[in-house]
């Protein structure tokens, strides 16, 4: 996977990471070197996948998180931020409402969170890279 890309150290979020695709990104983008933040409403299902992921030599840490509640998603932030680091990439496939899409990462995946969208977008932009997104 690394000869694809290298994702070493890269703090990515990955919502709904306790189920089958999610679960299968957020394996895949560990094998690629990035620290995998588990954000899913069970926990148990998260603890599973970050199992998997730590089993393979990956770094990972199971978040309980409901993408629907912003309290939640303020929370998993910072639980992201303490145990894994500054997160660096966000994915959330699935959202289609125009409201909750702030940013579309850069992989093609899918949307980011607004929870993870904004520390993204400021860091980005005070690197020169891209413009404010304005809806």
């Amino acid at each position: 996977m690394k000869e694809l890309f290298d994702l070493t150290g890269k703090v990515t979020v990955i919502t709904g990471a306790g189920g089958v695709l999610c679960g299968t990104i957020a394996k895949a983008l560990a094998k690629a070197g990035a620290k995998i933040a588990v954000w899913d409403i069970n926990e148990e299902a998260a603890v599973r996948v970050v199992d998997e992921i730590k089993a393979g030599e990956g770094t990972a840490a199971a978040i309980k998180c409901n993408v629907l509640d912003k309290k939640s998603l303020q929370t998993a932030k910072g639980k992201t931020i303490a145990e894994l680091g500054e997160i660096v990439i966000g994915e959330r496939p699935g959202r289609t409402d125009p409201e909750e899409i702030t940013i579309v990462d850069l992989t093609g995946v899918g949307a980011l969170d607004a929870a993870v969208a904004n520390l993204v977008t400021e860091r980005a932009l005070a690197n020169g890279v891209g413009t404010p997104f304005k809806p």
